[in-house]
């Protein structure tokens, strides 16, 4: 047997291991979720404490949320009343959710930061702000409205227009679209040694990272992340539910699917 031949059979018995210990670690992890489901959804500090005082592997990590209950959470309503800064664009976006959530009430305000605070105050479900556009992308200083007020991205609506593109976003307090296949989450103050983790659990899961943008962090020196992730392959559910595990600062600030209008 020549050199080349033995490093195929290497390779082959390495492979046949590796199948091995993944189908050990598979069973492994579903025996954990069942003890801890016992007794309701256990809390992000029940999963990571199966692997205190180690290192996390972010395959094994997700293997055991991907078996743990997560029935029973709780059903938000949608918006039914609307604000809003009015122009073209904002009343084509405020047609289309409209349309998606089965007819909402306008009210207009003067400015954006007015919009989010009717929110933030009960007095409105949602607003609608620019989110980015075909020229800028990202629009910074809408983000940070958002963040300011806590809101969450509901739904998404993109309009083409002779000059290019503008998203516009239905911002709420609490509610995100449960069938969306579009998912933000925030790190405030993520390691980018962990890119690895988070990589390896989309892969599990089948989501794809999209769209990552950054912004000066409020508690660190360094950067905020928002991550965009594609879960139209994957299970959006578990996909959010691992990553707010094994990042305890992560926050959902969107789940949506997007609208195009002319």
């Amino acid at each position: 047997m020549d050199n080349f031949e033995i490093i195929k059979k290497n390779l082959s018995f390495c492979e046949k291991k590796k199948k091995e210990l993944d189908d050990i670690r598979t069973g492994t992890a579903r025996e954990a979720a069942d003890i801890l489901n016992v007794g309701g959804v256990p809390t992000a500090e029940n999963i990571r404490e199966l692997f205190s005082g180690r290192d996390v592997d972010a395959f094994t990590f997700a293997s055991v949320c991907s078996f743990v209950n997560k029935e029973g959470k709780t059903v938000l309503q949608p918006p039914k009343s609307v604000t809003y800064v009015r122009n073209p664009s904002s009343d084509k976006a405020f047609l289309a959710f409209s349309d998606r959530f089965g007819g909402l009430s306008a009210s207009y305000s003067g400015d954006f930061a007015s919009c989010c605070e009717d929110v933030y105050y009960d007095r409105a479900d949602a607003c609608i702000l620019p989110l980015e556009d075909s020229d800028v992308g990202l629009i910074a200083s809408f983000r940070s409205l958002m963040m300011k007020y806590e809101l969450k991205i509901a739904s998404v609506c993109r309009i083409y227009t002779d000059e290019g593109a503008v998203t516009l976003s239905l911002l709420t307090s609490e509610y995100t679209d449960y069938s969306g296949d579009t998912v933000e989450i925030f790190f405030p103050d993520f390691d980018p040694s962990r890119l690895g983790d988070l990589s390896g659990i989309c892969g599990f899961f089948g989501a794809e990272v999209i769209r990552i943008n950054s912004t000066p962090s409020e508690y660190t020196e360094g950067y905020g992340h928002h991550f965009t992730f594609d879960t139209s392959e994957s299970d959006a559910d578990s996909l959010i539910y691992t990553l707010e595990a094994l990042f305890p600062s992560a926050e959902l600030t969107g789940r949506y699917n997007v609208i195009c209008t002319e």
